[in-house]
């Protein structure tokens, strides 16, 4: 299976959800990313993120990040003061995933953090 997923949104703990399901390509996360700009809730509403890769794993090398870091960057007003929780389970999504904890806080007031379950990964969403 290439890359698919669905969106749950939860309006009680303003969260979107995102799952993701096999083997991804950069251009399967572009494609997400794309039509989660568009959710009201995230662009508008404030919601934060919870980007689930436990059923997924990333067919990508670090080297092509920049293509994310670039994309991040054009929606930085978007991203400001919101939260991404990423549950990662695999080496290679946990790793590359961890590139983007430190720097989009600082360039971009974006605060992502990688868990390796749900129940913590959505507490830290969740709290003030």
């Amino acid at each position: 299976m290439n890359g698919s997923y669905r969106f749950i949104i939860d309006d009680d703990k303003r969260i979107v959800t995102y799952y993701h399901q096999g083997m991804l390509k950069i251009e399967d996360i572009g494609i997400a990313w794309q039509d989660l700009v568009l959710l009201d809730e995230f662009r508008s509403k404030g919601y934060n993120l919870l980007s689930d890769y436990s059923d997924a794993d990333f067919d990508f090398s670090v080297h092509k990040t920049e293509i994310i870091w670039d994309y991040l960057k054009s929606i930085k007003d978007i991203l400001r003061n919101k939260k991404e929780a990423v549950i990662a389970t695999t080496p290679t999504a946990t790793a590359i995933s961890m590139l983007f904890e430190k720097e989009t806080y600082l360039a971009l007031n974006f605060k992502v953090k990688i868990f390796s379950t749900r129940d913590a990964a959505i507490s830290w969403l969740v709290e003030a």
